[in-house]
């Protein structure tokens, strides 16, 4: 697959995906600017090494790049989800801004050892800034989202977040990522009764949706990370909206790194 056009600058790489998100990537510091440039945000790569790998961005886009910057392999209890393989959460740690992966990351919630409710995972969750949300459909492979607030229910049904976010799917060892379109700022949606992440205009709605009992939830196409359907099956390529059925959750959080973070 052709890959979107990209510009060769001092110390990197810098695709553009087609929804008008730019990636900077590169030695020297760099800035993701929305397509209107107000909003300046810590890069979500730092490369490290030389090494090629196959990438993660895709907006219907894939390309081999210079070294994303893998994050260190973290001690974790137990080592990696349950649900997703080492090879597939260490592509969405490498992805996340090093300030959050520098730091170990914590198992915070489980179905298997909390049991579902949404609630405890809210109130798991507390004192960690950064969280990665894996969901294990009935069909196979994983789905989530890398997000960087707090998940705290606010009364008012309103998003918050930042651009540092981004959604996934996963089977087996290939992980494809979905980060900010740029398209809005519906990153995270946080009540008593639901969990979302991602939004936009009528017919297009949230990556990911959970009810309350986390039995349940669904997919749609997203404006906000110009993301398909996550949970669609590979004979139902063009659907734009899908229910699926929680086999297993998993939160792991992280706190953000204080002081210099040097390249290793």
């Amino acid at each position: 697959m052709r890959a979107s056009a990209a510009t060769l600058r001092e110390g990197g790489l810098s695709p553009r995906g087609r929804a008008g998100a730019v990636l900077a990537i590169g030695r020297h510091p760099a800035e993701i600017r929305d397509r209107r440039g107000k909003e300046k945000l810590t890069p979500v790569f730092a490369p490290v090494d030389n090494d090629a790998t196959t990438v993660v961005l895709e907006h219907n886009v894939e390309q081999t790049i210079p070294s994303l910057g893998p994050a260190p392999s973290v001690p974790m209890t137990p080592n990696r989800p349950a649900i997703m393989t080492s090879a597939a959460f260490q592509t969405v740690l490498n992805a996340a801004p090093r300030v959050f992966t520098a730091a170990p990351a914590n198992l915070l919630y489980s179905d298997q050892t909390h049991g579902r409710s949404l609630a405890t995972l809210y109130r798991n969750r507390e004192g960690f800034d950064a969280t990665v949300l894996c969901i294990e459909t009935e069909l196979g492979g994983v789905i989530g989202a890398f997000v960087t607030s707090e998940w705290r229910p606010h009364q008012h049904r309103t998003y918050y977040g930042t651009g540092e976010s981004f959604v996934f799917r996963a089977k087996g060892k290939q992980c494809t990522l979905f980060p900010w379109s740029g398209a809005n700022n519906s990153f995270q949606l946080c009540c008593n009764d639901i969990l979302a992440v991602g939004g936009g205009r009528p017919g297009l709605g949230a990556a990911i949706y959970l009810t309350s009992d986390l039995v349940k939830g669904e997919s749609n196409q997203c404006p906000t990370f110009g993301s398909p359907c996550l949970s669609h099956t590979v004979i139902d390529t063009d659907r734009t909206h899908g229910e699926f059925a929680v086999a297993s959750i998993e939160v792991w959080g992280f706190r953000r790194k204080t002081g210099r973070l040097l390249a290793v």
